[in-house]
């Protein structure tokens, strides 16, 4: 019960941690100036590859301006922030501001199935190990990543269409 309570504590605490570094971006209406710009300086500083500083920081400024009289009174969470933009035609004004709720609204709300994934390559890479190279572990994680797809595979059609191709046919005179 322990190591379930560890875990479960862990990834909520990881969520919440997400939750907080990217809240400002809805709940900007809500929160003062200063607070607003060094929130969105520390997230594009965090996603610098992405993100650019000074530009989020004036977009979550300029958001605040024209929020009532483009998207209304009510605040919005994060899904319809990012459609409202959309429908608006808003998106080529706030990039920054899109790409921000685009990567907080794809980011993964558990890691259970990745964590899977590796847990079931340190098993394969385990058990092959002496006789594996990387492309063949990397195909096998592959159809266990994908073992739905891979469980309607008719194997007699891919080893006719694999034998067609590599046949080793001498032509007579």
């Amino acid at each position: 019960m322990d190591n379930i309570i560890g875990g479960i504590t862990v990834r909520f605490s990881a969520a919440k941690q997400i939750t907080d570094t990217f809240s400002f971006l809805w709940n900007y209406q809500k929160i003062l100036e200063e607070i607003l710009k060094c929130k969105a300086a520390k997230l594009a500083e965090e996603y610098s590859k992405d993100i650019s500083s000074v530009d989020l920081v004036q977009e979550m400024i300029h958001i605040r301006m024209v929020h009532n009289a483009n998207l209304g009174r009510k605040q919005l969470g994060a899904l319809e922030l990012l459609n409202a933009l959309g429908e608006h035609k808003l998106e080529s004004i706030f990039p920054n501001l899109s790409i921000s709720l685009r990567m907080f609204l794809t980011a993964p709300t558990t890691v259970a199935s990745a964590e899977r994934s590796f847990s079931k390559l340190k098993v394969i890479n385990n058990y092959l190990r002496s006789t594996m190279g990387q492309d063949r572990l990397n195909n096998l994680a592959r159809l266990n990543i994908e073992c739905d797809i891979a469980k309607h595979i008719d194997f007699d059609t891919v080893i006719r269409s694999f034998a067609k191709k590599k046949a080793r046919k001498a032509t007579l005179f």
